[in-house]
């Protein structure tokens, strides 16, 4: 199974998505993944480098982490994606003065000078590339003294069971059901109507309905309209967050046919970038036999491994995949 295109996690993170974990996370890491990276982007070993950055989620965090140190730290986030981290989500750069992005760049073959980075930091990243190469790149940009710091997706863990699990159900929605083109068919039915009353009446909006709710039903577990409000309470799930949005976009736009329009488009995007997301993070994960090679290179190359275990986050010690610390 191959790995995403750059081009393919070019459209991704032009979506505007802070993380790979879609809306979570927004507001930055907390729990134990932010007590991880606080033990580990310490200030001393300097500058970092953020390695298959994105849109830079964990490069904020670090260059937040430093200025609460008190430390002028450069941090470069790194990926082989056409990345515009500043743009897509409305940064201002000169509020960010010590950090900096480099797009269409392998983290296995890096653009640094040897021995020019004291800390290598990587969350879910390291992983879609391969080992035998950015092990021996790493350690000739890394100083003599330096770090390597990785969180990473594991077989066992339970972002690994509860992606696959959507990625299962909404394939099915989408190419056996024909899902997206019901919605679809549903945006040019409220085009074809002047009045939220009339779209209610028109039998065909009926059968509409009944033919999504037969789709969705295995996960909603009761009907819903164009028309139902939702709770307050936030999604359940991911398949819970994506119902909601493509019904919510017919109560937001329901009598804006171009609005509407582009809001059920851009839905239909984030299903379609996060089916093939899922189909990467499945191929990418790391089994145990692949961690102890990863160990194995890293001592060969100098590193001695001094943190290696399951990241368990928040109340019910979900496994969040490997955390892993190597020094020399």
């Amino acid at each position: 199974m191959a790995l995403l295109s750059p081009e393919e996690w070019k459209r991704y993170w032009d979506l505007g998505n802070v993380t790979t974990f879609e809306r979570s996370f927004e507001d930055g890491y907390d729990g134990s993944i932010l007590e991880f990276w606080e033990h580990q982007i310490d200030g001393q070993h300097t500058p970092v480098i953020d390695l298959c950055c994105g849109n830079g989620a964990l490069v904020w965090a670090a260059d937040k982490l430093l200025k609460s140190r008190g430390a002028d730290v450069l941090v470069t986030g790194i990926d082989i994606a056409n990345i515009k981290p500043f743009v897509k989500l409305k940064r201002n750069k000169r509020a960010y003065p010590n950090v900096d992005f480099i797009g269409n760049t392998s983290i296995e073959k890096l653009p640094l000078p040897d021995g020019s980075v004291g800390l290598a930091i990587s969350q879910y990243g390291l992983e879609y590339a391969r080992f035998e190469s950015v092990i021996p790149e790493l350690s000739r940009v890394l100083k003599q003294q330096a770090r390597i710091a990785l969180i990473m997706h594991s077989e066992q863990s339970s972002i690994l069971q509860n992606m696959s699990l959507f990625f299962e159900t909404f394939s099915k929605f989408m190419l056996q059901d024909g899902l997206a083109e019901k919605f679809q068919a549903l945006d040019e039915l409220f085009n074809a109507h002047r009045t939220i009353d009339s779209v209610r009446a028109d039998d065909v909006y009926k059968k509409l309905m009944g033919e999504i709710n037969r789709i969705l039903y295995p996960i909603t577990g009761k009907y819903i309209d164009a028309f139902t409000v939702f709770p307050a309470q936030p999604p359940a799930n991911l398949m819970d967050l994506y119902v909601r949005n493509l019904f919510q976009v017919f109560q937001n736009r329901g009598a804006n046919n171009r609005a509407r329009k582009k809001d059920l488009d851009f839905q239909l995007r984030q299903i379609d970038a996060t089916l093939g997301r899922v189909e990467d993070l499945r191929t990418a994960a790391v089994s145990d036999q692949e961690l102890v090679q990863l160990k194995s290179l890293l001592e060969r190359h100098g590193f001695t491994v001094t943190h290696c275990e399951d990241l368990l986050y928040g109340p019910a010690k979900d496994n969040f995949g490997y955390s892993l610390v190597a020094e020399r």
